[in-house]
Order: structure tokens, then C-alpha cells, then sequence
């Protein structure tokens, strides 16, 4: 067959293709019979394409033309799926082809057709596409080609079998495919919205087309509140929809997912992918509707007046039917349920008695609660009463709970019949008229199961914020019946796709209606709202905590306090940033709640200070002043170790090491230079003494400075002080209670207690340290001693004169002949040991020093090791006043005999005998622990006996004894087991430690025969071959009482209780009386064994706990005695000896560096403490340059030194930026303006009045009268800057206009610290702790009918779906991120059914991350405090519900625990809360001086050091 290429283009637009063309195809005239036409028409259309001559074969082109010019045939279309292998070599596609089509005459390819990607013609891949797939449509074509013009004619119709039944999801995708080419105006909607934007236009579009807005119902007569007219128009909306059920709809209105082919009588399913050509069937809707109206609209009054204006009474009447699926007889009736959180339930019944009180309510407890309901009513059942009610409430709690009885009971083999009928949940023995939702994207789990085996004729869905994620919609669409209720997740990814948008939407605008506060504005009227933020000012503890935290938060993310990278290569990590910009919000609301964060590095001073509740700011100051000292005290304590490491370098290391060329040294510092260079001219030997005779004075004076403080601890430390009453109560109850401590009196104060014992084991801690340190420096000492003696002696040595050569002759020949020997004079011994030659003073002094040192050092190691020798004592006394169990109580006697249970009794016999040699063993290995436990731990060594080792041989009596404890408790499970046979698993199972070195040497020993064996290491290869040796000892002594143990198991028999057991079956069934007797008493007796046996096996138990104790008693004393003995070992030196040297002088200069800053961080919280407390004494308050008292003064926060403020500004005019006492370095930062107030000032030191200069020009804040009105308002404890004046302002509130108020919190633990300062104010108040209890339930009813003035609320978890319009004040005590929460939180108090005016309070504190969240706020039109107008009424206006979804959509790459709190934003808002040049503004930024960088270009840096998506690095 010829072939030849063309050139095929479609018209009216498109590129060519070059496709080889067949020119020799026998026409097919009539159509094939796969293509016949049987069903109702699907798609018809006619196509052209242009044929051009290929210009590379002009020839065979026009004979190809010439053979194609008048050929027309039916034809088959397929797709072409590798589009290579259709084009000519050498030639690309064109980019507007969609695909390729390959036309077949027969199965001969007659030539490609592309396919544009132009509307008219983009249907056409996907009708091939499910021709192919799936036996639903049946394809024909015929193509016509006439001069340069070929002409497609398509037509397309459903296969009959294809019709009125659901398809697989696949072939629905492709069906959606083709509508949404066929309806091209649909995919162009798709573009508008998305995701939760999506549902909530849909949800909005009705009311806001004039066209399908909907009219206005009548106003329901029984219904006590006035409707508004959009409440109407929900209310005709609700009832038009729940008509449906009555086959009342819209006209030409679709069911829910039903579609119509464009220019056909076919309907399709978007979700089932049925086909119909019924009108009814595509007509027919779902009587359910979703009612989304944001939040203070009065959706609650809309459903009422549904519930008034739509009533089924004649369902009563109805005969109940047998519900098969879920094997229950259920009963309609006329009655709403009214699902709902816990904490709505109680509103929900509130709001009926208020509003529609002629209903008929029943709060539905439970399935007990009901039948006791019933009884009490006196009906017949649970059905004939429900058939009276005319609304039943209950909450998702109680639903979940009824899940058990509600679904059917699971099938299980039983032996007998069950003796009670199960009782069944009378909601699913109804069928309800309707079931309302509210708060329905809230429902899932066992609630929603429970849900769906409820019968209902609709269902309607309440919520104001539906969606906030759009799989959030997939829970409403259940349960309003639109989507199967096992629906898969791949059919929900379907339903959620791009291509299902536009119909998404239209279903949604269908079923659902929303009004939104600013689109129905002119239609209602609420009280006024005041709106204010409340500036606060820190005070000078919280100012310094709050740096403190901020410099961190750089740290953490390697940025300066301007904001620049730290590195070139810097990469922001936003999991920090979220972070620490989170624990700045928590140090803004209180500093303990900063503290309590985990991971939070401000506790850094090694006390358990985390326990202790902080609730003053002076408590607050005192833990920062402690953990500084701690610091302190940490920093010189790891100098000090450096220096005793320097020495001990110079007393070890070999003397060529020290004075050879250290590697790099030109580039050293300078005093390391000198320091080298007095390595090279002195002696080492007295460097290192010089080293240590200056630090052992300083370490023995921390000592004792830390003995003194723990002495006063026992009156006064951190966060307690001990009054004299007290201490004089501590000390009679010890008199008098020598065993019991005080702690456990109820009247002793045991968070005084507490806090003594904290604090004083953190300084009992470091004074052994210390003495740590001083044994070291001590035994160092000695050593030093000890060399510089062996130098004099060998310097003398070198001294003597050479004996003359005569005499060394004749001493040579002395040698030569031992046989003829002279008497030499034995060597004479002085006081100090010396040979026969007198000792120089020199070397006698050194040795006396030698002496004294090392006394010093083992007098310090005992009293180091005097607690856990103590400790060792005390548990041996314990061990040895103990009872012990005798041998004889372990070894019972029985004799019984009788003929009937011979065989048994023998058996018991047998047991018994094993229990008697099972006490012998355990007696013997109880003697053997109890010998080595009581050994001594420091018993003097016996000068006779040449190899006494006493720590050797306590070592050995310890891995003896561990290893008998080891077996011992397996010993005793044996007994148990013998006795009754119910053990514990594995309780009677070789111990771990046996296991692991039994693993451990079969390890070493494959090893050792392997190719894997390793090379021999000289010393530390014998090293591990002595502790394998030791190793394999333990493992015998292991194997050998195993071996015992086995001689005495149960092995397979029965146990003494079963035994007794089988007597009892005996007695039971003996024929003869005396029998039975003999049997009775065989049992009765064998039980009292076993009972008696029993006990005493718990009595070992006891005893092997004592004996325990006493082992880890030992261990402990041996564990510190080790410590002390590697303490004072060589000292390592991986790189040499010098190197080792010069790293440690560059750490402890580093570390003195730190300890500078450290001192002056004292310094400065000393200073705090003092003006805190007003007790600063004029010294104190004195200049140290012009020695002027202080009135206003300058504070550094990085050395802490105090001068007058206009001393202070002459230094820095001067050009200086140093401190002008200790000249250290200082930034903007680093200072702190001070003002030392006289006593009889009344103005409050936090600086609070200072909030007009600042925040009056920009925003709302209180009016001056009034703010000092409150601030005035006396009050007890102190709290902080911030709870101090919201402490004060709900006091001022509460005693002149009594009226409630809501308090907002986004921090858990800042709630704890509000209600403490409440309680000591005398504030009743309630609070709501979690979302669903009925207690909750309860806290809202009580704050609602009470005269509770102030609810505590969490501002993340409870600023929804809740009606409190009995407060009137709102505060926030911190400024939110998420403008949504604000709104929601405002909604409470302000909605529909509020009266009063009402008045919201946004609590802000200063130059921090507080204020600069408030300004990011008033950048977007999110701020509700501007003073402009027109700014705070747009921010009202916005929709709450949607700007949440938005707000999650933009996080959906955020962790779960990072969207906690409202920290859920762009990274560019989190860094704006922490530099103010991130936050857009119209006014140029300041140029810094100096030419330095500008704001932007820092902020530039920062955002391109960001991580590109997909984690590509930023370009």
C-alpha cells in the first residue's frame, strides 16, 4: 500500500500536522454495526481540517491528493496515546493540539487528525476516551474529503445497557470530562473561587441575585421574637426546601448531582455516573437544607420559626414498621431532634423557652434517663410519649454514648442463652420528622455513626462557620443525605476536584443560605459597640524578662537585634520562628507562662523551679536573680576544672611535649604567646603548683560561702521565707515525730516545703561539686609534690662526685666473685624514709607537704562519701533488724490418706516435697546475700595481709550478690508457681542480665573464630580481655544457680491449688459419707498451705525488697567512689599536649568572657530588685560620676551598672557606646530608663499612664479620666503590669455598674493566673474547661442566671457557637493574629438579641511583638481599635467564616502543633510581629546613619534567604 505525507490542520484555527497518509484504503459505504445508532443521542457534530501539500515530497503529495480528492467512508476514531510515533522525523507538535486522532478504515490507519484545543472541538478526546474505556457510548464517524477540505462528522449515543445504572467512579471522571468541554461556560467559573471561598459565595449567591433572592415568609404567630426580613427570607427558604419532600420544587430545577448534556435529553449523575433520559428522575431532590448564616444572625430564632410554621402532627398516626437494617420496630412521629455540642444543648433550651414556649421540649440524657423519664410520666413506652413532643435536644456527647445501644448487637457464640433482652436507644426506634444539626462540621466518629441509624423525613444543616477547611463539607453533605454515607475517599477527591467546582457551587447555592452582618446591615439594628485597646506598659522585672526571651528568640534564629543575617548562608526556619514568636506572646501576658513553655532555656540555673507556680512579678524577679547566680556559679565552677585540667597537663604530660613548637603558633594570641614562652623558661612542675596553690583557697571558699547558704535556707531562699512561728512549730513536731517527717503534718506549709527542699538539694549539689573540685586540687597537690621530691632527689644524685677508678675496679671484682662476700652495713632508715643519706630540708619539706595533701584529699574523699556510706549503713541496720522467715515455716507438713483420692495425695506429697527443697535453696541463697550485703564498705586494710584489697573484694561481693538478687526473684515466682500456678509472664524466665551476657561472650566467641576477628591493641585489649574474663565468671555463677533453680521447678505437674481443687471435685462426688469427711478435711487442710504458703512468699517479697535497697545503696557508695577515682586520672590529650593547653585557655577565656556578662546581668536584676521593692538605699542610688543621688537614671542591661540619665547622655555625646564603668560595648537595647519615685508619689511604677503619647494618635484607647479611675482602683497581689490592670478594670466594673464581662485568652495557663488574681481580689467567676462536658454545659448556665460577673474563655477553642448576651464587656487580654477568632469572640456578646451596649477591650503591651501584631492588623483593614472609622467598619464587616478558612488554606503546610494559638499566618506576618519594616505602610522608612543598609534591603535579605517551594534553594 502507497503512502505519502500531508499536511492536516483544523478549522478554523489550530496548527498542521504532518501525518503520513494511506492512499490506497477501500471505502467503507455504509455505517459498521459496532457504530449503529440504538440509544438516545449523546453528542453530534461535524469537524473540518485543511490538507496542504508537504512541501519535503511536492510529487507524492499531489498524487496523494489526487488518490484522497473525492474519498468519503464510515470510519472509527482512537486515539493516539504516543503521539512520536505519528509524527514525521525531524517536526515538533504543534502546542494548540489536545490530541491526536487517528482515523481507521477497518484496521487500516487512513491518516492523524489533531485535535485544537478550542472549545468547539476540546470534547472530543474525552468521548473517544470513554467509548474506549467502558461499554456506556457508542461511537460513529464518517469522513468526507473533498478538493483540500476533509470533513469529520461525529456522532455519538449511550448504549442502552449503559442506561439507569451507576458506574464505576472512573468512567463518571471521564463523564465529567466530556460535560465540562461540552459547557465550556462552567470550567470558566471554576476559576473564580476555590476551596472554602467556594462554599461560602455559593452559600451567599442566592440572597445576592436579585433573581433568586427569595421572598419574604409571613411571621409565625407563636414565635416571640420579631423576625427581620432576612430572617423571613431564611425561613421561605428552609420551607421551600423541606416541600421538596411533598414534590414541590422550582420549575426545570435539577436534583442534587444531576446535570444535563448540553443539546440532549441525557441526564447524568456527577457522583454515580448514571445515564438517564427520565426528567423525574433527574427532578427528584432531597428534602434537606443547610442553613449557614454567620455567626449573631439568629439562626437558632430562624429554626424555631421553622419548627412553629411547618408541624407534622398527623405522623403520630402512622403504624410504626420493622426497620430490618438495624433489626428494630421504629415508630414515626412529628417531633424535631435537635442535635448539638454540650455546651449549645442548654441554649438550644433556653432560647425555646423564650421564644417559642407553646413547644413541647425533652432534653434527651441518655437511653437510662429516658426510661426513668417514661416511668415517671407514666407511658406505656418511650414512642407513645415521644409522639407528644414537639422538640427533643441532645448533645454529640450523649450520641456517642449511644452508640452501642442504638446499632445492632454483634453476633457472638455463647453457650447459653442470654438471660436479658439488650436494651435498644429509643432515638433509633423513631422516625423523626426532622433532624436539625448544629455546629455540624463538628460531628464525626462514634456521634456521626450514631447519627446515621436515626430515622428522619429531612435534615437540616446549622452552622455558621460550615467549612473552614473544605473536607469539612464532607461531614454536612453526609448528613444531609447528598453524598453516600461510606462514601470512599477517592469519590470525595472527586467531589472536591477543579472540574466538579461549578457544580459543587451550584449544588451548594441550591441547598443552602447564608447572610453575612455587612450584607444586611440596613436591614437590622444592634446596640451600639465600643471598641477600645488598652495600651500597657511593662514593668521594669517583665521589661527585662521580655529581652531576655527576645535576644534568645534571635539567637534561635541566627538573626541581629536589626534584623540582618548572621551568615551569608542563612535560611530561615519558620518552625522556629513560630516558635519563639509564641513564647513572646506567652512572656507578654505573664513571664510564667513564657517559663512553663517546654524546651524554654530561661530555668537555665539547674533548680526545679518548674514546679513552683509563679504568680507575682516580684517572684518572677527572684527566679530570674537566682538563675542568674546559678549561672554564675555554673560558669566558674566549669573555670575552675579548666584550670585544675591545665595543671594536671603540666604534671603528666612529658617534659619534650611541653616545650616543643606548638602547630600554628604565629597565629596564637598574645598571651598565649607568653604563656608558651614560660612553658619553655620555667619549670613545669612549678607552674603547676603555682596553679594549684591559688585555686585550692578560692574552691574552699565556695564551699564554705554554699555551707552558709544552705544553713540560712533553712529559714529564707527563692519564692519562701519561714516565719519564726513556723520554724518553732517544724522544731516541735521533729522532737516529738523522730520517724515521720514534717512535710507530712496537714497543718505544716508545704509549699514552703517544698521550695526549702528544692532550693537546698540545688546547693547541696554544688558543694559536692566542690569538694569534688578540692579532693582533685588536693590529690593533684600531692602529686606535684611528690615530683618536685623525686626532681631534688635526682638533681642530688647528679650532684655526688664519681668514685674513683680504683675503687671501681676493685668493686668490679667484688661483683666478679660472690663467692667470697663482705659484710656491708645494712642502709640506715630516717623519719622520712630516706637511705642512709640524710635528706635535704628541702625534700623533707616537700615530702611533709606531700603528706598533708594527700590526707587533705582522702579526708575530703570520706566526707564526700559520708550520705551514701551513711545511706549503706542504715540499710544494713534495716537488713538486720528485719524478721526473717524461718526455714521450718517454708517446709509444710501433710498427711492424709484415703483410698478414693490416693493418686492425688500422692501428687500433693511430691509438690510438697519440692516446696521443702525449694526453702532450702531459697534459705541458702538468702544466707549467701545477707553475708555479702553486710560486708563493710570501708573497713580499715589489714597491714598484715600484703594483698588486701578491700575495694576488690567488695567488688566481688557486689557482682556475687547482683547476681544472686538477679535468680532470687525468679526463686520466688518458682514458689509461687509451685503453689497456685498463676504467675506473671516471664516471671519465672532467665533474668536480662543472664540473657545478655550469655549473648555478649557467644558474640565475642563467633567473633574470635570468624574473619572478623580483631587486631590485638596491647593494653586496652587486655583491659577487655580482664573484663570478659570477669564477665565469664558471672555467667557460671549464673549457670550454677540456674541449675539449682531447675532441680526445684514445677516441671510440668500440677500446682498445690489445682491439686486442692481436685480434692474438692473428689469430695463432691464421693458416695460414702466418711469418704467425703476424709476428703473435706484433705482439702481444707491443703488449703490452709497453700494460704499460708501464700503469705509467706510475700514476706520473702518484702525481705527481698530490704535486701535490694541495700544492694542499690551499695552500688551507689561504689558508683562515687569510682567517680572520685576517674576524677583524678591522667588527664586526656587527643591532640598533645599543648594543643590540649591552648584549647583550654581559649575555652575558660571564653567562658570568664561569659562569666562578665553574667555578673553584670546581676548586677543589673539587683538593681530591679531593689527599685521593685522601693528599699534602695542611697548608696544604691548614688552616680558613680557626679555622686548625685539618682531621681532619673540610666540602667545597662548588659553590665547592670546605674548613673544619672544626664551623666549618662554627656558620655554617649562624647561618640562613646560603652558602658562608662566597665566600658563595655552597648546598643540601643542594652540600656533601660529608671526613675527612683518618691514614697509618698502615688503614680504606679509601670509606667501604664504613658499610654496617651503613644497610642491615642492611632487608635481607640481609654478616655484619661477613666483609665485613671481604674488604675486607682486598689487591689490585691501583683500579677504583672498587664493582669494588674485587667484585675483592676473587672473590680471597677464589678463595683459601679455590676455588669458581666467575658475575659479572652489565647494561653491556657494565662486563664490559671486571671482566676488567681480574681480569688485574691474576692471576684466570683466561672470557667469553661474544655468544649463538651455537661459541665461546661452548666459553667454557661450558671454564668448566664447568676450573679457570676466575669467568664474566662479560651480565645482558640471557645470563641464560637456560643450565645452569651448576658455579658456586656469583652476582654481580650492579648491582641489576635487571626482576625477571625477577634470577630468570633466579639460575636458572643454582639448579636441579634443583645439590648445593651457593649464594649470590647483589647489589652496591648508596648515595644513588643504585641504592638507590632496590632499594626499588622491595621496594614490589612483588620483592626477594629483605629481611630478612623471607615478602617474599623471595614474590619467589622468581614465575613468571620470565610476569613478562618482562608487563614487555615494559606497554613495547610503548617505542622498541627504550630497552628495552635492564632499563629497561622505567611511568613511574612510572623516576621513583621518581630521587625516593624515588614508591615506595609505608605510612609517611607527612615534611612539609618552611617550609610548603613536601609530597612527594606535588610527585609529584601531576609525574604530572599527563604526556602523556595519543593524545597529548591532561593535563587
Amino acid at each position: 500500500m502507497r503512502h505519502a505525507y500531508l499536511r492536516v490542520a483544523p478549522q478554523p484555527h489550530g496548527g498542521e500536522l504532518a501525518t503520513r497518509a494511506a492512499l490506497d484504503v477501500h471505502a467503507r459505504p455504509k455505517r459498521p454495526l459496532d457504530a449503529v445508532e440504538h440509544g438516545p443521542q449523546l453528542v453530534t457534530a461535524q469537524l473540518h481540517f485543511t490538507l496542504r501539500d508537504d512541501d519535503d515530497e511536492a510529487d507524492d503529495a499531489t498524487s496523494a491528493r489526487a488518490a484522497l480528492a473525492s474519498f468519503a467512508s464510515y470510519v472509527r476514531l482512537a486515539l493516539v496515546d504516543d503521539w512520536a510515533t505519528r509524527l514525521r522525523p525531524g517536526t515538533l507538535i504543534a502546542p494548540t493540539h489536545a490530541a491526536l486522532v487517528d482515523v481507521l478504515v477497518d484496521d487500516t490507519r487512513l491518516l492523524t487528525l489533531p485535535v485544537a484545543r478550542a472549545p468547539d472541538t476540546a470534547w472530543l478526546a474525552p468521548l473517544l476516551q470513554l467509548a474506549h474505556g467502558a461499554d456506556v457510548v457508542q461511537v460513529g464517524a464518517h469522513v468526507a474529503i473533498h478538493d483540500d477540505t476533509l470533513t469529520l462528522d461525529v456522532d455519538a449515543h449511550v448504549s442502552p445497557q449503559a442506561l439507569d445504572r451507576p458506574h464505576a467512579l472512573p468512567v463518571t471522571t471521564q463523564l465529567l470530562a466530556l460535560l465540562s468541554t461540552l459547557d465550556p461556560a462552567h470550567d470558566a467559573d471554576a476559576a473564580h473561587a476555590s476551596g472554602a471561598d467556594l462554599v461560602y459565595s455559593s452559600l451567599c449567591a442566592r440572597e445576592r441575585d436579585e433573581a433568586t433572592r427569595m421572598p419574604e415568609a409571613p411571621q409565625p404567630r407563636a414565635l416571640h421574637a420579631h423576625l427581620l426580613p432576612f430572617q423571613r427570607r431564611s425561613l421561605a427558604f428552609l420551607l421551600a426546601r423541606e416541600a421538596v419532600r411533598d414534590g414541590v420544587h422550582a420549575q426545570g430545577v435539577l436534583g442534587p448531582w444531576w446535570v444535563r448534556v448540553p443539546r440532549t435529553e441525557v441526564y447524568v449523575h456527577l457522583l454515580s455516573g448514571e445515564l438517564t433520559t427520565s426528567r423525574a428522575k433527574a427532578e427528584a431532590d432531597v428534602p434537606s437544607a443547610m442553613l449557614a448564616e454567620e455567626m449573631g444572625l439568629g439562626k437558632t430564632v430562624e429554626i424555631l420559626a421553622l419548627l412553629l410554621e411547618r408541624t407534622a402532627p398527623e405522623r403520630t398516626s402512622l403504624a410504626p414498621f420493622y426497620d430490618e437494617a438495624n433489626e428494630v420496630e421504629v415508630q414515626p412521629v412529628g417531633t424535631t431532634l435537635i442535635v448539638a455540642p454540650e455546651t449549645l444543648r442548654r441554649q438550644w433550651l433556653d432560647e425555646i423557652g423564650a421564644h417559642a414556649p407553646t413547644l413541647r421540649t425533652y432534653s434527651f440524657l441518655g437511653h437510662k434517663q429516658a426510661a426513668a423519664d417514661v416511668r415517671r410520666h407514666g407511658y406505656a413506652s418511650f414512642a407513645a410519649w415521644a409522639k407528644e413532643l414537639d422538640v427533643m435536644v441532645v448533645s454529640f456527647e450523649t450520641l456517642t454514648k449511644e452508640l452501642a445501644v442504638s446499632s445492632t448487637a454483634p453476633v457472638r457464640s455463647l453457650r447459653r442463652p442470654a438471660r436479658y433482652e439488650r436494651p435498644r436507644s429509643p432515638l433509633v426506634q423513631l422516625a423523626f420528622w426532622r433532624v436539625v444539626m448544629d455546629e455540624v462540621q463538628l460531628v464525626g466518629g462514634n456521634a456521626a455513626k450514631t447519627v446515621a441509624l436515626i430515622r428522619r423525613e429531612t435534615s437540616i444543616a446549622v452552622s455558621g462557620t460550615p467549612v473552614r477547611r473544605l473536607d469539612d463539607l464532607r461531614m454536612c453533605l453526609w448528613f444531609l443525605g447528598l453524598v453516600p454515607s461510606a462514601s470512599p475517599t477517592k469519590l470525595w477527591q472527586h467531589i472536591v476536584s477543579p472540574r466538579m467546582a461549578p457544580y459543587l457551587a451550584a449544588l451548594l447555592a441550591q441547598i443552602g443560605i447564608r447572610h453575612t452582618k455587612a450584607h444586611v446591615a440596613h436591614e437590622m439594628v444592634l446596640p451600639p459597640q465600643e471598641r477600645r485597646l488598652i495600651p500597657v506598659e511593662f514593668t521594669y522585672a517583665e521589661s527585662a524578662f521580655y529581652r531576655e526571651a527576645y535576644r534568645e528568640a534571635l539567637d534561635a534564629l541566627d538573626i541581629t537585634e536589626d534584623g540582618a543575617p548572621r551568615s551569608e548562608t542563612w535560611q530561615l526556619d519558620t518552625s522556629v520562628l513560630r516558635a519563639q514568636l509564641l513564647r513572646l506572646r506567652q512572656a507578654c501576658t505573664h513571664p510564667h507562662v513564657a517559663w512553663r513553655t517546654a524546651g524554654h532555656t530561661l530555668d537555665a540555673g539547674g533548680h526545679a523551679h518548674h514546679l513552683v507556680n509563679l504568680r507575682s512579678i516580684d517572684q518572677v524577679l527572684v527566679m530570674m536573680l537566682d538563675g542568674a547566680r546559678s549561672e554564675l556559679l555554673t560558669l566558674r565552677h566549669n573555670v575552675a576544672l579548666k584550670r585544675v585540667y591545665r595543671a594536671a597537663v603540666l604534671l603528666f604530660a612529658p617534659r619534650d611535649e611541653l616545650v616543643a613548637p606548638a602547630p600554628n603558633e604565629a597565629s596564637v594570641p598574645a598571651d598565649d604567646v607568653a604563656f608558651l614562652a614560660s612553658l619553655r623558661s620555667e619549670d613545669r612542675l612549678a607552674l603547676a603548683q603555682k596553679q594549684l596553690e591559688l585555686l585550692l583557697p578560692e574552691t574552699h571558699e565556695q564551699v564554705d560561702e554554699l555551707t552558709r547558704e544552705i544553713e540560712a535556707a533553712h529559714r529564707e531562699g527563692p519564692l519562701y521565707r519561714f516565719t519564726d512561728a513556723e520554724l518553732a512549730a517544724e522544731a516541735a513536731y521533729e522532737r516529738t515525730h523522730t520517724s515521720v517527717p514534717y512535710s507530712a503534718s496537714p497543718d505544716a506549709p508545704h509549699d514552703k516545703l517544698r521550695a526549702r527542699q528544692q532550693h537546698v538539694s540545688a546547693l547541696r549539689n554544688r558543694v559536692r561539686h566542690w569538694l569534688q573540685m578540692v579532693h582533685r586540687v588536693h590529690q593533684f597537690l600531692g602529686h606535684c609534690y611528690f615530683q618536685m621530691g623525686e626532681a631534688q632527689n635526682a638533681a642530688a644524685e647528679a650532684a655526688k662526685p664519681e668514685p674513683p677508678a680504683a675503687l671501681a675496679d676493685a668493686d668490679a671484682k667484688t661483683d666478679a666473685k660472690p663467692e667470697q662476700p663482705e659484710a656491708v652495713a645494712p642502709p640506715v632508715k630516717h623519719e622520712t624514709g630516706s637511705p642512709a643519706t640524710s635528706a635535704s630540708p628541702t625534700v623533707a619539706s616537700l615530702r611533709a607537704r606531700e603528706d598533708a595533701a594527700y590526707a587533705a584529699a582522702e579526708a575530703t574523699r570520706q566526707r564526700l562519701l559520708t550520705d551514701a556510706r551513711e545511706a549503706v549503713e542504715q540499710c544494713v541496720r534495716a537488713m538486720q533488724r528485719q524478721r526473717l522467715v524461718r526455714r521450718d515455716e517454708l517446709e509444710p507438713r501433710f498427711s492424709m490418706q484415703t483410698l478414693l483420692g490416693r493418686d492425688v495425695l500422692e501428687q500433693v506429697q511430691a509438690r510438697l516435697a519440692t516446696l521443702r527443697a525449694h526453702a532450702a535453696l531459697v534459705v541458702d541463697w538468702r544466707a549467701q546475700l545477707l553475708e555479702r550485703l553486710a560486708k563493710p564498705v570501708n573497713r580499715e586494710v589489714d597491714k598484715e595481709r600484703e594483698n588486701d584489697d578491700v575495694y576488690a573484694e567488695n567488688l566481688d561481693a557486689q557482682i556475687e550478690a547482683e547476681t544472686l538478687l538477679e535468680m532470687y526473684r525468679p526463686l520466688l515466682a518458682q514458689r509461687d508457681e509451685l503453689l497456685t500456678g498463676r504467675i506473671a509472664l516471664g516471671a519465672t524466665a532467665r533474668p536480662q542480665l543472664y540473657v545478655e551476657l550469655d549473648r555478649a561472650l557467644r558474640v565475642v566467641k563467633t567473633r574470635r573464630f570468624g574473619d572478623d576477628a580483631p587486631a590485638e591493641n596491647g593494653e586496652e585489649d587486655a583491659a577487655l580481655a580482664q573484663q570478659r574474663e570477669a564477665q565469664k565468671l558471672q555467667l557460671a555463677h549464673f549457670a550454677r544457680l540456674d541449675a539449682a533453680r531447675a532441680q526445684v521447678a514445677l516441671a510440668g505437674g500440677m500446682p498445690l491449688a489445682e491439686l486442692g481443687a481436685r480434692l474438692r471435685e473428689l469430695r463432691d462426688h464421693a458416695v460414702r459419707a466418711e469418704e467425703s469427711e476424709l476428703l473435706g478435711a484433705a482439702h481444707a487442710a491443703l488449703h490452709d498451705v497453700v494460704r499460708t504458703q501464700t503469705q509467706l512468699v510475700e514476706r520473702l517479697r518484702k525481705e527481698q525488697a530490704v535486701l535490694q535497697a541495700c544492694f542499690n545503696a551499695r552500688s551507689v557508695y561504689f558508683k562515687q567512689m569510682q567517680e572520685l577515682s576517674d576524677q583524678v586520672q591522667d588527664p586526656e590529650m587527643p591532640d598533645g599536649a599543648v594543643p590540649s593547653l591552648l584549647a583550654a585557655r581559649a575555652q575558660e577565656r571564653a567562658w570568664r568572657q561569659r562569666i562578665g556578662a553574667v555578673e553584670g546581668r546581676v548586677r543589673y536584676l539587683t538593681h530591679l530588685e531593689q527599685i521593685q521593692g522601693g528599699h534602695a538605699d542611697d548608696e544604691a542610688r548614688r552616680c558613680f560620676i557626679c555622686t548625685n543621688l539618682i531621681e532619673t537614671g540610666i540602667l545597662t542591661n548588659a553590665c547592670g551598672h546605674l548613673c544619672c540619665q544626664a551623666c549618662f547622655y554627656a558620655w554617649m555625646k562624647q561618640g562613646r557606646r560603652t558602658c562608662p564603668m566597665c566600658k563595655t560595648k552597648l546598643t540601643l537595647n542594652d540600656v533601660h530608663r529608671v526613675v527612683f519615685r518618691s514614697p509618698d508619689a502615688d503614680a504606679d511604677t509601670s509606667g501604664a499612664g504613658a499610654h496617651t503619647a503613644r497610642g491615642a494618635p492611632a487608635y481607640r484607647t481609654l478616655p484619661d479620666a477613666l483609665r485613671t479611675a481604674i488604675e486607682r482602683t486598689p487591689s490585691q497581689g501583683r500579677y504583672g503590669s498587664k493582669l494588674d490592670l485587667l484585675t483592676k478594670h473587672l473590680l471597677y466594673l464589678h463595683r459601679t455598674t455590676r455588669e458581666k464581662s467575658l475575659v479572652f485568652s489565647s494561653f491556657a495557663r494565662g486563664l490559671d493566673l486571671v482566676a488567681e488574681s480574681l480569688r485574691a481580689n474576692g471576684v466570683p467567676y466561672a470557667r469553661l474547661e474544655g468544649g463538651g462536658s455537661r459541665r461546661v454545659g452548666a459553667t454557661v448556665d450558671a454564668f448566664q442566671h447568676t450573679d457570676v460577673p466575669v467568664l474566662l474563655l479560651h480565645s482558640e477553642v471557645q470563641s464560637a457557637g456560643l450565645n452569651l448576651l448576658a455579658a456586656t464587656h469583652l476582654f481580650l487580654l492579648e491582641p489576635l493574629m487571626n482576625h477571625a477568632l477577634e470577630l468570633q469572640a466579639i460575636g458572643r456578646v454582639h448579636r441579634i438579641g443583645q439590648t445593651r451596649a457593649t464594649h470590647v477591650y483589647c489589652y496591648m503591651v508596648h515595644d513588643t511583638v504585641e504592638q507590632r501584631i496590632v499594626a499588622l492588623a491595621a496594614s490589612r483593614a483588620q483592626c477594629l481599635y483605629v481611630a478612623r472609622d471607615a478602617d474599623a467598619d471595614a474590619a467589622d464587616a468581614m465575613d468571620s467564616a470565610a476569613l478562618q478558612a482562608t487563614h487555615l488554606e494559606h497554613a495547610e503546610d503548617v505542622s498541627r502543633e504550630a497552628r495552635r494559638g492564632d499563629l497561622m499566618g505567611s511568613t511574612d506576618d510572623l516576621l513583621a510581629c518581630l521587625f516593624q519594616e515588614h508591615i506595609p505602610t505608605d510612609d517611607a522608612p527612615p534611612v539609618p546613619p552611617g550609610g548603613a543598609p536601609s530597612l527594606d534591603e535588610l527585609r529584601a535579605r531576609r525574604l530572599a534567604a527563604l526556602p523556595a517551594p519543593g524545597g529548591a534553594p532561593p535563587p
